[in-house]
């Protein structure tokens, strides 16, 4: 992931977090490796699912809204 494609990803999960954190990029780059993995075509990006197990309070909630976006 570049920056040139990360800047407006980071864009829109600011607007949807409310702020940007390295909690949030990191669960943003989580969710990307996940989308780009090899063996991972489009159409089994539309039913991705991920189990995570983390306190539901930031800075551990911000990744899970990363990982979403």
């Amino acid at each position: 992931m570049t920056q040139t494609t990360l800047a407006p990803i980071i864009e829109y999960a600011q607007k949807l977090h409310g702020h940007v954190g390295p909690c949030l990029v990191v669960g943003l780059k989580i969710g990307y490796a996940a989308k780009t993995a090899p063996n991972v075509g489009d159409e089994e990006t539309a039913g991705l699912k991920a189990e995570v197990s983390v306190p539901l309070q930031p800075p551990f909630s911000c990744l899970l809204d990363g990982m979403q976006v």
